[in-house]
């Protein structure tokens, strides 16, 4: 049976923008990339205890990048492979996106 060992609560959001859709873990294992519509947002590994801390150690603004942004992965260490829904209008792209913690 499974059971959670942590939870990261990211705050309540009533516009769009803001809803995750997807989240990553880095090659290396210590950065957790958490995307909205509006943000990359990236979580620097805690201890045993604390797992990740409570905000993000960078965020990376991506609104208006991509039509229906929903997919993010690592692409290698230090850049994220990002994809989209198409529209009527535009097929969906393909990013790749550098967003570093300092």
């Amino acid at each position: 049976m499974a059971a959670p060992v942590w939870v990261l609560e990211l705050p309540a959001a009533i516009l769009p923008g803001r809803l995750v859709t997807d989240a990553a873990l880095s090659p290396d294992g210590n950065t957790l990339a958490v995307r909205t519509y509006d943000d990359i947002h990236l979580f620097a590994r805690g201890n045993a205890r604390t797992y990740l801390p409570e905000q993000p150690t960078t965020t990376c603004p991506i609104k208006g990048l991509e039509p229906l942004g929903e997919a993010i992965a690592w692409w290698n260490d230090s850049t994220l492979l990002l994809t989209s829904e198409a529209t009527k209008l535009r097929a969906g792209p393909i990013t790749l996106l550098e967003c570093r913690v300092p």
